[in-house]
């Protein structure tokens, strides 16, 4: 159980450098990553996803209701920022997309 709470410290500090690393990696070296297939991909973020969640504490809520407006300008740039931002960029990389 020891290790078990190292581990998840050592991965919640460092995650922002963890995934920098392996995206380095599937960059630079993508053959390392092709046994990851498209269909492992949902359950994968389900379970980071679960992991996430079971982080969660009490406290955290708590700050949602005292700091309302940090939770109105996240729920701002997820739903019109980030979607506009991807609009532009396929439009100026001129991106093929099925949808449009």
């Amino acid at each position: 159980m020891n290790f078990l709470k190292k581990c998840a410290f050592f991965s919640g500090k460092y995650l922002a450098l963890i995934v920098v690393f392996f995206s380095a990696i599937a960059l630079f070296l993508p053959q390392y990553f092709e046994f990851i297939k498209p269909s492992f991909i949902p359950p994968l973020l389900g379970v980071i996803m679960f992991g996430m969640g079971l982080c969660i504490r009490i406290s955290d809520f708590k700050m949602l209701f005292l700091k309302p407006q940090a939770v109105i300008i996240g729920v701002l740039a997820q739903f019109i920022v980030m979607p506009a931002l991807a609009f532009v960029l396929i439009k100026i990389f001129a991106l093929p997309v099925s949808w449009l």
